[in-house]
């Protein structure tokens, strides 16, 4: 019964992650520049938590700015994290729609123990956490 789960969850990230990569409008082609994908072929579960650390700390550091500071550490796991950027107008609804489910699908890879992630739906995590990390820079 527990590898049911496991088979369900795979299934729910690869629709997930798939989904945000579809309302993103990600231009299949476009090239990624984020340091998950050069770990991407070594491990997928590696690559999209190092997406999630990049995409995590650059929205610390834009929320931080808010305070005038450069203390980012109130803002790591900081699970309201995504809506305190849509409250100052970083975050539209629905880029904080794809960053909640973007932490939450990080979570859920966190709390699983065998999972097979495949590469085509790890790179799309990648590219949907790297396009934010873009657009939450451009702000």
């Amino acid at each position: 019964m527990r590898k049911l789960k496991f088979k369900e969850f795979e299934m729910e990230f690869s629709e997930t992650v798939q989904a945000l990569k579809s309302e993103a409008e990600i231009d299949k082609t476009s090239e990624i520049d984020a340091p998950a994908m050069s770990i991407l072929s070594f491990s997928t579960r590696t690559a999209v938590l190092e997406a999630w650390i990049e995409l995590e700390n650059v929205a610390a550091s834009i929320a931080a700015s808010f305070w005038s500071s450069a203390n980012t550490s109130p803002f790591k796991n900081y699970a309201k994290l995504g809506h305190y950027l849509h409250q100052c107008g970083v975050l539209n609804y629905s880029q904080l729609n794809s960053f909640d489910e973007l932490r939450k699908l990080r979570n859920q890879l966190v709390h699983t123990e065998e999972v097979e992630l495949t590469e085509n739906d790890a790179k799309a995590y990648i590219m949907v956490a790297s396009n934010l990390v873009n657009q939450i820079k451009e702000h």
